[in-house]
């Protein structure tokens, strides 16, 4: 039993100690998909209920810094944009004159957060993480409606505290200071992404 132990404490502490190095830095340029456009017909609150909504959406782009405090945990800050369109037609009074138009809009999504990660596994040329993401998302809205009153994306104008989990991620690294990323996540700002690291 006394070995079984052994080696796996061995084998734990040779795994704990991967790619992730104490004192060095990572910039992460990644492209990402989330759910954010899905939902987008929940938040447009239209007088006709039964009217058609056509979204598009951008793909998340996110810009990262990590630093490694230890050789298993690293702290950063990340950002994310994405962009979100909507053309949907609305009617208003002007007047007494019924008035149909149709409104383009664009939602834009922006976050800002902390990102401590957990560094396990890995090789001399892989890293895996997972951790958190804690911060702001901030959504504003523009649109070409002429209607004095139109309020439709009024709910959409707000700031609130988000948090995310990358549930698994890992860097693997082609040259000694360029690598390549993909990450699996929940919650804000997105689910998915894959890009490019440049260690220093």
């Amino acid at each position: 039993m006394k070995k079984i132990l052994t080696l796996l404490f061995i084998a734990c502490t040779l795994v704990s100690f991967g790619q992730n190095t104490q004192g060095e830095s990572v910039v992460t340029v990644d492209v990402g998909y989330s759910l954010a456009g899905n939902f987008i017909k929940n938040f447009i609150d239209l007088a006709d209920d039964d009217a058609e909504v056509e979204t598009s959406l951008t793909p998340v782009i996110m810009v990262g810094f990590d630093h490694a405090l230890t050789d298993v945990f690293s702290i950063g800050i990340q950002g994310a944009y994405q962009g979100i369109g909507a053309d949907f037609q609305h009617e208003y009074n002007d007047g007494g004159t019924l008035v149909t138009e149709n409104v383009e809009t664009t939602i834009n999504r922006i976050n800002v957060a902390i990102r401590p990660n957990f560094h396990y596994g890995g090789s001399e040329n892989l890293d895996m993480y997972s951790g958190m993401r804690i911060g702001l998302q901030s959504f504003g809205t523009t649109h070409n409606s002429k209607d004095p009153d139109f309020s439709a994306l009024n709910d959409l104008d707000n700031s609130r505290l988000s948090v995310g989990a990358t549930l698994f991620g890992f860097r693997y690294f082609v040259t000694e200071n360029f690598g390549m990323n993909m990450e699996l996540g929940v919650g804000v700002p997105y689910a998915v992404l894959a890009g490019i690291n440049f260690k220093f």
